[in-house]
């Protein structure tokens, strides 16, 4: 049975060792060590873009298997190529900490790519547990959030974006919708869209990094899949995201009230190594204005959904938070 049939007719976590066998045969650019092996299904799991399994050899050899939800041929040759491009782009860090696995090979039909199966916890998952072996690693974690900044930072800087109408609006509707979630009047982004930059993204999130096994002496910090939809942020958007999240996986909802010294140290760290590589030096009033404009953004995007009934309710403890953020807030530094 070929390999577009097996994939149209059988769910991806119910494959045979036999119809898993043939599919990564069929694979194109295959590592030479991967043919003719026989595989088993250890488990499966999927994403809003992609279902993945995790499949193991007979001669140890451990892949996760990315089969894309929508693929063309086309699209599965961009993923292949973008992480090929990010490969290259985060082997030149400055920290060198930051491991992207390679594409092993890839079929245009059914859309799929063979990937190292990665062991790993994601970062800020593994931050927000005390009990994780991570926090035993004492002034290893200033490393850490010094390389995801750096990894961010070189990403932002990669490409610039096109000059193209629609990037425009798409990033001046999407700043609207910040300045709704923050409380702010439309007239706002007249003034900043004068002043930030917005940089060519695929929208590398804080989900995309797994810490796991040490790599070149350092922490063990990989992206396990890079994203390959093509969006246009400002890049304090990005960053605010890395930022929030630090913010809860570290305090978690006492985040809205109290400091931390921890949190601030690794925030520095984070904001420290994305200096390094990055377009822009985040050292002015409007830099720092700018991540609290987007985490109190994000912070109303949530609040409105579960007001809304879509999460569950919000506490009044972020309800008061996001008021008392918007009040210190208050206008835009003067520019």
């Amino acid at each position: 049975m070929a390999g577009r049939e097996i994939a149209a007719q059988t769910s991806v976590a119910s494959l045979s060792p036999t119809e898993v066998g043939q599919l990564i045969d069929g694979m194109r650019d295959l590592a030479d060590h991967l043919r003719g092996s026989t595989w088993t299904v250890i488990s499966g799991w999927g994403s809003f873009f992609a279902r993945f399994l995790h499949v193991r050899s007979d001669r140890g050899v451990d892949l996760a298997i990315k089969f894309g939800k929508g693929w063309t041929a086309a699209d599965t040759e961009c993923v292949v190529a973008e992480i090929g491009r990010v490969r290259r782009l985060f082997a030149a860090l400055p920290g060198g900490h930051v491991e992207v696995p390679p594409a092993l090979g890839w079929s245009p039909g059914p859309a799929m790519i063979a990937l190292p199966y990665v062991a790993g916890d994601n970062l800020f998952t593994a931050l927000g547990e005390s009990t994780h072996p991570l926090h035993a690693a004492g002034g290893q974690l200033d490393t850490i959030m010094r390389s995801a900044g750096q990894a961010l930072g070189a990403y932002h800087s990669a490409e610039t974006v096109p000059d193209d109408p629609e990037v425009r609006r798409v990033a001046r509707l999407d700043m609207e919708a910040a300045a709704r979630r923050s409380g702010f009047r439309s007239s706002l982004v007249d003034r900043l869209e004068r002043e930030i930059a917005v940089v060519r993204g695929y929208r590398l999130s804080h989900n995309d990094f797994t810490v796991g096994e040490p790599v070149q002496g350092g922490p063990g910090l990989t992206i396990l899949d890079p994203p390959h939809v093509r969006k246009f942020d400002h890049l304090h958007r990005d960053l605010s995201a890395f930022t929030l999240a630090l913010h809860r996986a570290l305090i978690g909802e006492r985040h809205l009230t109290s400091p931390d010294r921890v949190y601030v140290r690794l925030q520095d760290s984070f904001l420290e190594g994305y200096r390094t590589t990055g377009p822009v030096t985040l050292e002015t009033d409007l830099d720092r204005w700018l991540l609290q404009f987007y985490e109190l953004s994000r912070v109303g995007s949530q609040l409105v959904g579960r007001i809304r009934g879509r999460q569950p309710a919000p506490t009044m403890r972020s309800v008061r938070w996001w008021a008392a953020k918007r009040r210190a807030l208050g206008s835009a530094p003067a520019f």
